[in-house]
């Protein structure tokens, strides 16, 4: 019964990786944005998320600069929630603190 077991046992990781391979990843992992993004800024959010408006007025941040947005980790600190928004380049990300008022976040 045992060996039996094992064999059932192992049927089902084959075919979870199996399935896990076959789904496509619609978004990158936030760290791997991050790692590829190196230029952070931390965005606090209340406490239903970001606001429409706000949201808009971010999107069209990035469509005027023909930049796809780029989301890091939500992270808790302190009972606030903030939103990471990820740049390839200090200035962009300069740019964004100077129209949100976000913080650039250090490793």
């Amino acid at each position: 019964m045992t060996a039996l077991n094992n064999f059932n046992e192992q049927t089902r990781e084959y075919y979870q990786q199996a399935a896990d391979c076959a789904r496509p990843r619609r978004h990158a992992a936030p760290g791997a944005i991050e790692r590829k993004y190196p230029h952070i800024v931390e965005l606090a959010v209340g406490k239903h998320g970001l606001d429409v408006g706000l949201g808009r007025r971010i999107m069209h941040f990035h469509n005027s600069r023909h930049i796809k947005p780029r989301h890091g980790h939500i992270v808790l600190k302190e009972g606030q929630t903030f939103y990471r928004w990820c740049f390839s380049d200090l200035a962009t990300a300069q740019a964004f603190i100077e129209q949100f008022s976000g913080m650039v976040y250090n490793r």
